[in-house]
């Protein structure tokens, strides 16, 4: 059985497909992780537990490096009662952000 260059590219496609899922589930692992210890840390509560990506796009990082930034919200209370929404923001592998809307303090 030979391969034909048609094969080939189909074969080499499905695998940069496969391996961007791959990386975008590691990415969005990362940002929940981050997103759980902050909300600990100021004593909030994550809701729903998860995350969803809303932005993506190529970016450099200070040392000229192509990456993707990522942009994630996702919801949290800090009462109990209301609703609030917060960003994650990273750039490759690693949160360097996150922004969380005013909210009640208890």
């Amino acid at each position: 059985m030979t391969l034909d260059l048609i094969d080939l590219v189909v074969f080499l496609g499905i695998g940069v497909i496969a391996l961007t899922w791959w990386n975008n589930l590691k990415a969005k692992e990362q940002a929940l992780k981050a997103v759980i210890q902050y909300c600990d840390r100021h004593h909030l509560q994550l809701l729903d537990q998860s995350i969803a990506l809303i932005k993506i796009r190529p970016a450099r990082n200070e040392a000229g490096h192509l990456h993707l930034k990522r942009t994630y919200l996702f919801e949290f209370t800090s009462t109990g009662d209301e609703r609030y929404k917060g960003k994650a923001f990273m750039l490759g592998s690693s949160v360097y952000k996150l922004d969380v809307d005013a909210h009640r303090i208890d």
